[in-house]
């Protein structure tokens, strides 16, 4: 009879034992669970800063404005570079282009000839594209950068503490877009000398 007690004590200890066993297999599992669907679905909409400057959000949408968001103008000057070369570019808005430079991309109510646009916008490259690598997101907040671009003028960048970048106090309307090896930053202006700002200047504001 004590043996047969004995036994049953050992049974009933053996069975607890498995019992534990499988309620701690089933709270690893569902753990493991909880922490896959955070990473996989909580995560990416989580307002997280990177290097405080964009959020995982704000990064997100403007991938899926990199398709059109230069503009035909902007497009233009990156086929004039081409983008096989490790450059950066700072491309003027659409509305830059109209309200500075007097130039729409549909050349309406523009009576520049093709190849007096096609020079405004070699000159403009020539003041805004940099013969090097230049991301935002490498950048800390309010380091200042001298850079020169291919025609040897200085560009003043500035990180601010959005993320945006300020060249020569025109500032960024977009940054870190990407063209094969360029990177582009879109600016809210244009990066000119002060005699090619003059010589676009319209007839009535220059006098």
């Amino acid at each position: 009879m004590a043996y047969l007690k004995r036994s049953r004590r050992s049974v009933k200890r053996s069975h607890l034992c498995r019992c534990s066993s499988l309620v701690l297999a089933l709270f690893l599992f569902s753990s493991c669970v909880m922490v896959l669907f955070f990473l996989i679905i909580v995560l990416p909409d989580a307002n997280f800063k990177i290097n405080g400057s964009l959020s995982l959000k704000q990064m997100r949408f403007r991938k899926r404005l990199e398709v059109d968001s230069l503009g035909l103008l902007g497009e233009e000057m990156i086929k004039m570079l081409g983008t096989d070369l490790p450059f950066t570019v700072f491309i003027p808005s659409e509305q830059a282009f109209e309200e500075i430079l007097k130039m729409q991309a549909n050349g309406s109510d523009n009576k520049q000839t093709a190849s007096e646009r096609e020079a405004v916008l070699s000159r403009v490259l020539g003041f805004s594209a940099v013969p090097q690598h230049l991301l935002s997101v490498e950048m800390s907040s309010g380091q200042e950068l001298p850079l020169y671009s291919i025609s040897g003028f200085r560009l003043d960048v500035t990180k601010v503490s959005t993320g945006m970048l300020l060249v020569n106090n025109v500032r960024s309307k977009l940054v870190d877009l990407r063209r094969g090896k360029v990177i582009v930053h879109l600016i809210n202006g244009v990066i000119m000398d002060a005699e090619f700002e003059q010589a676009v200047k319209p007839v009535d504001e220059g006098d």
